[in-house]
C-alpha cells in the first residue's frame, strides 16, 4: 500500500470519528506538524476544530534556548 492511501485513510478516519463527537464529550484532538500546507483541508474545515494555533519557527535566540533545554534532559 502507498504511503498516500495510508495517509488518506487515517485522515478519512480521523474525520469520521470526530463527526460522531458531541460537543460535551470533553475529549481533545491535538495534532502538529512542520508542513501545514499539507494538511487536508477537511481537517481545517469550521467547526472541526476549536483552535488552530502557529507556533512557527524559533529565531536563533530561540534555537539555542531549545538546545540548551535539551541538554539538561
Amino acid at each position: 500500500m502507498r504511503y498516500r492511501e495510508v495517509e488518506r485513510r487515517i485522515v478519512s478516519q480521523l474525520l469520521t470519528l470526530m463527526n460522531g463527537l458531541k460537543s460535551h464529550a470533553h475529549i481533545i484532538v491535538m495534532g502538529a506538524t512542520n508542513r501545514p500546507n499539507s494538511i487536508d483541508p477537511a481537517q481545517r474545515r469550521f467547526s472541526r476544530f476549536d483552535r488552530e494555533i502557529d507556533i512557527g519557527v524559533p529565531d536563533e535566540v530561540g534555537r539555542l534556548k531549545v538546545l540548551r533545554f535539551i541538554q539538561r534532559i
